[in-house]
């Protein structure tokens, strides 16, 4: 065990050391107490990563060894993760070494930390702008000009390369591109299997009558309209192919636009308002987030059910296929038994077996079954979606703030933070030059 008093003899060497300039001497001094430290098992994370700190404050500004500093504080910062300035700290000797790569990593943990950390975000420009990755310096200046910080070299780079309307993708997104770069976090997979498959059994479906609708309104997507081709563009990158939904017209009303829930085939209900006065940039951005909660793992997410329904289903489908585990009923137990009934009379064996192995996959393994985390998640990535059609930050934001049908329980200024850190993430960078998006594309 480390005593006490070897902690105060400790400080009184480390006085002595300083005041003789012996850094050499002080160096040893730390490392041999770190060792102490680690093997006695005391003062836990804050003690450990005081002695990092100062050990990397010697080497950089005593012993000028930039390398061992950064080694020293990126110690410290393993064990102090919220710690800002030894993010900063290790960005700064980073570029003095000139690894850019090791500094803008650095200062994407510091903007996870502080969202909106003008000085990260300059910085990034900076980096990115010294070895030539032009598109990520014009994501990063397009979030500092949305942030309204921006200087007037950054704003105007930003304006030059933005163009008079949205850049389009020269590919669809696969699979592959989906799950590295456009999916977030909180969009839980193994949930959204589960829904994929009770999706096209949709029990709370209603009919065209409910809309006021009849087939005769179906709207003709083939004429040569703003809307539909937005419409055609983002159906094709998102490559909904059979989920394409039918669209519909309201013609007498400003209704914006909405999944029709309806259950005779999957349909987009849309206002007058939607087939003019909207730039192609705001239509982008709303039929790109709109189209991509047609996608089966999201379809029941977009209706923009109360999460009690989501998860009525979902633990109804659950005791359907496994009747013999304890299944929490999830409000009236006359409804819970209704939906159970529903199910098995609507969703053929084959299927049921299917929706069984997918439920096994989530719970068998401890999955998390937040529901209401898993719509928030699938609400980010659809923004994520739109930003990529319109290709403008503000664009993006300013159609989330008028959003009159959200889908999860965010407020508009989180769903911005989300996208605002999206759009100057690694990942955003990646699927632009995927889809000749960049600005060299």
């Amino acid at each position: 065990k480390l005593e006490p008093g070897r902690l105060k003899a400790f400080e009184a060497v480390d006085r002595l050391l300083t005041q003789a300039k012996d850094w050499e001497g002080l160096e040893r001094s730390y490392r041999r107490m770190i060792k102490r430290v680690k093997a006695a098992g005391v003062g836990g994370a804050e003690l450990e990563g005081m002695l990092w700190r100062n050990l990397g404050e010697i080497y950089r500004t005593r012993m000028g060894r930039h390398a061992d500093a950064a080694m020293a504080f990126a110690e410290a910062s393993r064990l102090q993760p919220a710690d800002e300035q030894l993010h900063r700290i290790i960005s700064e000797l980073h570029e003095v070494a000139g690894e850019t790569d090791k500094a803008v990593a650095r200062h994407h943990e510091l903007i996870r930390l502080s969202p909106f950390r003008v000085d990260s975000y300059r910085a990034l420009n900076r980096l990115y702008m010294g070895t030539g990755q032009y598109d990520e310096a014009w994501c990063t200046c397009a979030a500092l000009s949305f942030l309204r910080e921006a200087t007037p070299e950054e704003a105007e780079f930003h304006q030059r390369y933005k163009g008079p309307t949205a850049k389009q993708a020269n590919r669809s997104i696969d699979s592959e591109l989906w799950m590295a770069s456009v999916l977030h976090s909180d969009n839980n997979l193994r949930i959204g299997n589960v829904f994929a498959l009770l999706a096209q059994f949709n029990p709370y479906a209603v009919g065209l009558k409910d809309w006021g609708l009849k087939k005769k309104d179906r709207h003709e997507l083939s004429k040569p309209l703003l809307f539909n081709k937005a419409f055609g563009y983002a159906a094709n990158t998102l490559q909904l192919a059979a989920f394409t939904p039918e669209v519909y017209l309201k013609k007498d009303q400003h209704a914006g636009h909405k999944n029709g829930n309806t259950d005779h085939a999957w349909s987009l209900v849309i206002g007058a308002d939607m087939l003019s006065g909207k730039a192609d940039r705001e239509l982008n951005y709303l039929l790109g987030r709109q189209l991509s909660l047609f996608r089966l793992e999201h379809y029941l997410a977009g209706l923009g059910l109360p999460t009690a329904n989501l998860k009525l289903l979902f633990f109804a489908a659950w005791k359907l296929t496994m009747p013999n585990v304890q299944v929490p009923i999830q409000g009236d137990p006359k409804q819970f038994q209704q939906m159970i009934d529903y199910l098995g009379k609507t969703i053929p064996h084959p299927r049921l077996v299917e929706v069984q192995k997918a439920i096994q996959g989530l719970v068998g393994r401890g999955g998390d079954i937040n529901l209401s985390r898993w719509v928030q998640g699938v609400d980010y990535t659809a923004a994520r979606v739109g930003l990529l059609m319109c290709g403008d930050l503000d664009t993006a934001a300013r159609m989330i703030k008028n959003d009159p049908h959200p889908i999860s329980k965010a407020t508009p200024k989180e769903r911005i933070k989300e996208l605002v850190l999206y759009s100057v993430d690694p990942k955003h960078f990646a699927v632009r030059k995927a889809l000749g998006l960049d600005i060299g594309g």
